[in-house]
This record gives structure tokens, sequence and C-alpha cells, in this order.
């Protein structure tokens, strides 16, 4: 009798009371394994591997070649938004972003590099992928503050009407 029969049994009682070698051709291997007793540990099957953190290259690594490193990095993260701009439906975005990732990487890389903290903080790894995902987090509303506060006119092209020319300049206040 297979595991179909015992689930049909009227007798409830029959199911705890059974015999259980009428299934054990069905589990794989044919044995079950008895339970530990109780407040006996289950013994160990497998064993966790230790995690050890790849090692460190010994060769040190010159400011060029860390600009360089960063440089190729934020090109990735660049390219890797403007396909996910492009997915979200917003081709000219992302055919922008992807046709100024080279400039737009370089010209960051250049100003990280300003700051040793930065420039090593951005080599380590972890801080420019970060950033990546805190802007993919802010494309929606970047997207829907357009939207709403710098929209097209009617004519379908941008103009200082629907932008900032309702706003008063700004002077600074003296004293």
């Amino acid at each position: 009798m297979g595991l179909a029969g015992l689930l049909t049994r009227e007798d409830p009682d029959q199911l705890i009371s059974g015999d259980l070698s009428a299934i054990s051709g069905e589990v794989p291997g044919g044995e079950l394994t008895p339970d530990p007793a109780p407040g006996k540990p289950a013994p160990r099957t497998r064993r966790k591997a230790a995690m050890k953190p790849a090692p460190r290259s010994s060769v040190p690594v010159s400011r060029a070649g860390m600009v360089k490193d960063i440089t190729d990095e934020i090109q990735m993260y660049a390219q890797l938004m403007a396909v996910g701009i492009s997915a979200r439906g917003d081709d000219v975005c992302g055919a922008a972003l992807s046709a100024q990732s080279k400039e737009i990487a370089a010209a960051t890389a250049v100003l990280i590099a300003r700051s040793e903290r930065l420039l090593g903080l951005a080599h380590s790894g972890g801080l420019l992928a970060d950033i990546t995902r805190l802007l993919m987090a802010l494309w929606p509303v970047a997207t829907a503050v357009r939207a709403h506060h710098g929209g097209k006119s009617k004519e379908g092209t941008t103009s200082d009407s629907d932008g900032l020319a309702g706003f008063p300049a700004y002077a600074p206040s003296v004293g």
C-alpha cells in the first residue's frame, strides 16, 4: 500500500499506530532514520564551509591604476543604470546615459581622485554600488518631479513659463 492508501483510510488512528514499513519503499534509499532520543542533539550530517576572505594582493596598486579601476567600475554601473532606465520605458534617457557613460565615468573618477580618503573608499569596493543603488532608487522620484514641475508646454517643448520663470530671482538677504 502506498502513501495514497494511507491518506484514504477511514480510521485516522491507523496512520499513527500503523506499520510504516508499508511506505518505506517510497523513501529514497528504502530506510527511515529514527528520530534522536529527547535531550540528545541531532547528528550533524553536513558541515558548513568556513567563509574566508579573498586574499589581498601583495602587489601595491598605483594611484593611476586605482583611478582606472574606479573609472571602469563607474562606467559599468552607468551602463547598468542605462539598461534599467530603458527597461522602465525611457529609451531616450537610457540611450543618452549609455552614450555618455565613458565621459561621466572619467569626470567622476577625477573628482573622486582629488581625495585620498574617497579614492581609498571607492577602490576598496561597495561604495560605488551603493551610490548606484541610491541613484536608481531616486530615478522614479526625479521623473515624477520633472513631469509635475518641469513638464512640456502645449506645443511639446519646454519653456520658461513652465519652469522657474514665475518665481522671483534669488537674492541673498543682508544682515
